[in-house]
């Protein structure tokens, strides 16, 4: 009988499971190797993803980086409602204000340039179109009395910030004043000539005229550039038949040509004189035309107008090329004397401590000649009564002069048959920087335009001795500058190296002193042992600063005897033994060990200081070698290394006092840094030289040299 259900309940249908179908072994490992693909894909996208980030920190890194270490002084000012605050700055800003930013930060814009509203204006435009800014602004700086002119470049860096950049371009800005000077002093003495002047190029186009030139054209000067000048004064289509032009770009001479023009107002006589560029090669030709018959002799007073507008040309492009004054005045006076056939001539500069006048350049007589006139006082003579008056003076005849020249003067006039004189003062920014003069000799004079173009020559003279000293003074500060650079740098370094020794004195001292702990008898011995090593330590660093203050004051005494180059060499043999404990030293000594008169201690000091400097930026296990070779009368002694070599232009510095270089700062040893310094100072005063010969990455060789005693100073 079959069971019946519960009231309520119902029978459930029972389900068979069936058993998947068995895959085979060659759809798993299908299966497999496509996870595996898979697994593959995800890792290689986790790896670029992971790429990607770390490439993202180290741009980053290296944009703040870059940021900080830019040498031009930057700003970061975050947009904060109206106004800007200042949020960052890198470490030349830092330089520049003395340390006074970093009080800064938080400041707004309006609190801090307020009294520049054309900065405000740069920020809020810089920032309202997301661009760059670019001005120059001439700034009262109080703090030093003087005025700089700026360059500051404003962008806008994402999300909220702008980028401010400033650079000082005082400089540049003063050498371009003194340039744009001497062109217009050139092209004012080109404007006041009455002959036609043009300068032409190698196609013929015209460059420059002046006035009188463009006065005949009926154009004005400008509307004269760019002309063919075969067609604005011929009113040709090629250049005419024997064109002087022609002819000098050729064969780099001077022609002259008549030609009977219209356009000009009758016959001139037209000069060309070629002008060369700095490789050498005509690049186009000086043209001075002149009306035919108004003046006898008009040829040569053509050849000698276009040579002196070429001398001021040529005195010009010197200065603008040049600060060595020395160059400058020596080419002025060369190309003076050449155009003007005068043999005597100089150069007095004023001295601004003494007030006198000093000979700087001198020509055509012997220099001890004027030693015997100079220094001048101001006031005296004819060249310290033209620095007095600031007025030119013209002599016309030396000889019956003495009351001006004086009798010392008189008896180099009468010596060298001088007969007339030209005293000219060099004037720049409202005051005399000194004289120029040139005299004549025999018979010969100084005509009025002689007289006036030594006053055009002159001014070009004035403006290249004050952009000169402008540039020297720049050259102070900056080098003022640089040595208090290194000289911080340098006490920062030394004050480290000195705590270092004397922390470790002090905490051996005091463990020994501890009245809880025993120390054994083997401990402490070491501990002694080390106070003592540091103690030298200590020692070393206070002799190498005190060393250098005797070389700087000139305060070194040196105890010299006659002594054996193989002699030293053994004093010191065992520390250097130590110093080289993990490279190989090798020693080259001379064939017959020469005779020196030296201070046997220090010259083993700097032999020493070479050796430990090699070790100290060579590679463990390199090769480092100390040889010492006779040639002629000297004795050289190199120290050569496999380091990591110099830079070319580090390679005189590194002997300077306070400079060490920050490249090497990872691998730099202990000790002052004031090793090279101290054996400058040793070697020199010995009477010997000494220097280094790198390559960036192949080592360095360090050498000096020491005079050998003769036989018959014996």
């Amino acid at each position: 009988m079959s069971a019946k259900p519960f009231p309520g309940t119902s029978r459930q249908k029972t389900t068979r499971r069936t058993r998947p179908k068995e895959k085979t072994a060659e759809q798993l490992l299908d299966e497999l190797a496509e996870i595996r693909q898979r697994i593959a894909s995800l890792e290689d996208a986790d790896r670029d993803r992971n790429g990607k980030v770390k490439a993202s920190k180290k741009s980053k890194k290296q944009a703040v980086a870059q940021y900080s270490s830019t040498p031009i002084a930057s700003y970061t000012w975050q947009k904060v409602g109206e106004d800007f605050v200042l949020v960052d700055f890198n470490d030349t800003a830092v330089e520049i204000t003395d340390g006074q930013i970093v009080s800064l930060v938080g400041k707004t814009a309006k609190e801090l340039n307020g009294h520049e509203p054309a900065v405000l204006e740069d920020l809020s435009q810089c920032f309202a179109k997301r661009s760059s800014i670019k001005r120059e602004l001439d700034c009262r700086f109080n703090n030093i009395g003087e005025d700089r002119y700026l360059a500051i470049n404003s962008s806008f860096v994402l999300p909220n910030l702008v980028l401010v950049q400033i650079e000082d371009i005082t400089e540049r800005r003063q050498a371009e004043e003194a340039i744009l000077r001497a062109k217009k002093e050139w092209e004012r003495a080109l404007d006041s000539v009455p002959e036609l002047v043009a300068i032409i190029d190698d196609q013929h186009r015209i460059v420059r005229v002046n006035k009188s030139m463009a006065d005949c054209l009926e154009l004005s000067p400008s509307e004269c550039v760019g002309l063919n000048c075969y067609n604005a004064v011929h009113g040709m289509d090629s250049p005419p038949p024997s064109c002087p032009h022609v002819q000098s770009l050729k064969d780099n001479s001077s022609h002259t040509a008549e030609f009977d023009e219209d356009r000009l107002g009758g016959q001139f006589e037209i000069t060309t004189s070629p002008l060369t560029g700095p490789d050498g090669c005509v690049i186009g030709c000086m043209h001075i035309a002149r009306k035919c018959g108004t003046r006898k002799d008009s040829n040569e007073g053509i050849v000698r107008l276009s040579r002196e507008l070429a001398t001021l040309d040529a005195i010009a492009e010197v200065a603008s090329q040049s600060f060595d004054i020395d160059e400058i005045l020596n080419n002025a006076l060369e190309k003076v004397s050449e155009v003007m056939g005068v043999r005597v001539g100089g150069v007095y500069l004023l001295d601004k401590d003494t007030k006198n006048l000093n000979v700087k350049v001198v020509t055509g007589v012997n220099d001890d000649t004027y030693k015997v006139i100079s220094p001048i006082k101001i006031g005296k003579g004819v060249s310290g009564r033209v620095v007095q008056s600031g007025e030119s003076m013209f002599i016309e005849s030396l000889p019956d002069s003495v009351d001006l020249i004086g009798k010392r003067a008189l008896r180099m006039v009468i010596d060298e048959q001088l007969k007339a004189a030209m005293c000219i003062p060099l004037k720049a920014r409202g005051r005399v920087l000194g004289v120029m003069y040139v005299m004549t000799d025999n018979d010969r004079t100084l005509t009025q335009q002689e007289r006036t173009f030594l006053v055009r020559v002159s001014r070009q003279i004035s403006s290249a001795i004050d952009a000169s000293e402008m540039n020297n003074e720049i050259s102070k500060v900056k080098a003022a500058d640089e040595l208090e650079r290194l000289r911080m740098a340098f006490l920062a370094s030394i004050s480290h190296e000195i705590r270092t020794p004397l922390a470790s004195i002090k905490g051996f001292a005091s463990t020994l002193l501890q009245t809880d702990v025993q120390w054994d008898a083997e401990t402490q011995k070491d501990f002694i042992r080390h106070i003592d090593e540091e103690s030298d330590r200590l020692m070393r660093i206070v002799n190498d600063v005190l060393d250098v203050s005797r070389i700087s004051c000139g305060a070194m005494r040196l105890e010299k005897t006659m002594a054996l180059f193989d002699d030293v060499l053994e004093d010191v043999r065992n520390k250097l033994r130590i110093l080289t404990k993990n490279h190989h030293l090798k020693l080259q000594k001379p064939a017959v060990s020469p005779l020196v008169m030296m201070d046997g201690l220090r010259i083993g000091q700097v032999i020493t200081n070479l050796v430990e400097n090699a070790a100290s930026y060579s590679l463990v296990g390199s090769e480092i070698t100390l040889a010492g070779e006779v040639r002629e009368d000297k004795l050289i002694v190199s120290v050569t290394d496999k380091g990591s070599g110099i830079a070319k232009e580090y390679q005189e510095k590194v002997f300077d006092r306070f400079f060490r270089l920050e490249e090497s700062a990872k691998r730099r040893k202990e000790g002052s840094g004031l090793g090279l310094a101290i054996c400058k100072g040793i070697i020199e005063g010995h009477g010997g030289e000494i220097w280094v010969e790198s390559k960036h990455g192949k080592g360095s060789k360090f050498i000096f040299t020491l005079p050998i005693v003769d036989d018959s100073e014996l």
